[in-house]
């Protein structure tokens, strides 16, 4: 299950993940990330698990432009294995 709270502050839209981030929520994550006039963060810290349509997801929106932040070691560890990326918790 993954359960998903939105907060806004000064701008930054923010999505506090809790749970495992799977394929069959994928679209639901999707579903609520807009990247438009404001920035986005999803605030990881709370997320047990990704597999890999989650972590697919989470690079492609890397790649849009979105903040990942607050990912546990496992986490970090299945994002960096196919981008090579290293550095602190924040990917």
């Amino acid at each position: 299950m993954l359960r998903i709270s939105r907060t806004e502050l000064d701008g930054i839209v923010t999505l506090q993940l809790e749970g495992k981030l799977l394929a069959p929520w994928v679209n639901e994550l999707e579903a609520m990330v807009v990247v438009g006039g404001n920035r986005l963060r999803l605030d990881l810290a709370h997320v047990t698990f990704v597999d890999r349509a989650g972590a697919q997801l989470l690079r492609n929106l890397q790649g849009q432009g979105v903040d990942v932040t607050d990912c546990s070691q496992f986490v970090l560890e299945v994002l960096r294995a196919e981008t090579g990326h290293s550095g602190d918790r924040r990917v």
